[in-house]
């Protein structure tokens, strides 16, 4: 019997692990990040870098404080302010040390999209991160989200 429940008990966890998706780390203009591996990179145009899957899109983009006209002492909250601005996007963003968060809905092509951003610094740039979702997916794939956020890592040229 104690068999029994140790051979049921080691398949459940393996059955729990096997969920878990496969990961690939990326690296672009000095950014890594950790992402499902059911993501591919692709090239569009004013981004610094994009991937997408079926899901989702992670959009990302760097400015560089030269291009910015702007010193590294630069605020994240000047920056973020800028990009709300610009975007004409009427929300509130949260801040954690050099690093912001904000959300908004968008409509693309007739289908509800909403946008979980993330807005940190590196050694020579701003970064806008943005996760697009359907709305209808958003709350199922935020955790998803919040793990590749803390997967960011930035490496010197």
């Amino acid at each position: 019997m104690k068999k029994l429940l140790s051979i049921l008990l080691l398949l459940l966890v393996l059955s729990l692990s096997a969920c878990k998706e496969k990961t690939t780390t990326y690296e672009k203009a000095g950014m890594q990040i950790t992402i499902g591996a059911s993501y591919a990179e692709q090239e569009v145009f004013g981004y610094t870098a994009v991937y997408r899957n079926t899901d989702a899109a992670i959009f990302c983009l760097k400015e560089t404080y030269s291009d910015l006209n702007v010193s590294s002492s630069y605020s994240i909250e000047s920056y973020t302010n800028i990009v709300l601005r610009n975007n004409n996007l009427n929300v509130e963003a949260q801040y954690d040390g050099d690093t912001a968060r904000f959300e908004f809905n968008k409509d693309v092509n007739g289908s509800d999209y909403h946008y979980y951003a993330y807005v940190t610094k590196s050694s020579d740039a701003f970064w806008l991160i943005q996760f697009g979702t359907l709305e209808s997916s958003f709350e199922k794939l935020k955790p998803t989200f919040d793990e590749y956020i803390n997967s960011i890592t930035f490496v010197q040229a």
